[in-house]
């Protein structure tokens, strides 16, 4: 029966010690490769123009460490992604405010989920519910 045990044993470590080469001396994979990018939204106090659109483009590219640039269709929102060891938040809305023509402003969306029902509406349709027995 110890023998049995230690049999056990030993193959359970050579299949962790496997695993473990395996997880360690693998080449990564392309995506492991790739620096993280963060995404950042900000928001115009006016709508560019169709004229503006292009100096705005080329002024966030130039900077380094963008890797894009989106305008909304309005004109006043966009978002860029940027690689956060190479610029900041700040660099960007500097780049994005074409030498102060523009006031850029970071745009913040709510942390968690929020629900579009009032809460005293859902109380009442609670006490209805319960008092429907009646």
């Amino acid at each position: 029966m110890k023998s049995w045990l230690k049999k056990a044993g030993a193959i359970a470590l050579a299949s962790f010690l496997a695993l473990f080469l395996y997880a360690n001396l693998r080449r990564p994979t392309p995506a492991e490769q790739v620096p993280p990018v963060h995404l950042k939204i900000f928001s115009l106090n006016r709508a560019l123009t169709a004229s503006e659109h292009p100096l705005f483009e080329a002024a966030l590219r130039q900077q380094a460490g963008v890797t894009a640039v989106s305008i909304a269709e309005d004109g006043t929102t966009f978002s860029v992604t940027y690689q956060p060891e190479q610029c900041s938040p700040q660099t960007l809305c500097a780049a994005a405010s074409l030498g102060g023509m523009l006031q850029v402003a970071e745009k913040n969306f709510p942390t968690g989920p929020t629900c579009p029902i009032p809460p005293f509406y859902r109380v009442k349709q609670q006490l209805l519910k319960y008092l429907s027995i009646f």
